[in-house]
């Protein structure tokens, strides 16, 4: 089993990283403030994450072992993004907070 910063590419220093379960249900992400964010699907995931800024709208699929790259977002608050999981929580997407 990889280490949170082993299962991203980049040497970045970090300031948060952590992990949310899937969700059958629509769920805002934790409340944690930072300039550039990144998601990444477990490698052991069947099933996609989607996500979004708006509980109804979620446009983007993050399937196993993909990482979005470093993104900003209007509000700087990772809990400003929504996500799904149909697989519920057996599920996991780790989630990287820089300052």
């Amino acid at each position: 089993m990889t280490s949170f910063k082993e299962s991203f590419v980049d040497e970045f220093s970090f300031n948060e990283m952590g992990e949310v379960t899937g969700s059958s249900v629509v769920s805002r992400m934790p409340s944690i403030y930072g300039q550039l964010f990144r998601l990444q699907g477990r490698s052991t995931n069947v099933d996609s994450f989607w996500i979004g800024v708006a509980s109804g709208s979620l446009p983007w699929e993050i399937d196993a072992s993909n990482d979005t790259g470093w993104f900003t977002f209007m509000g700087d608050n990772l809990e400003n993004m929504f996500y799904y999981n149909s697989s519920g929580s057996a599920e996991i997407m780790t989630y990287w907070v820089q300052k």
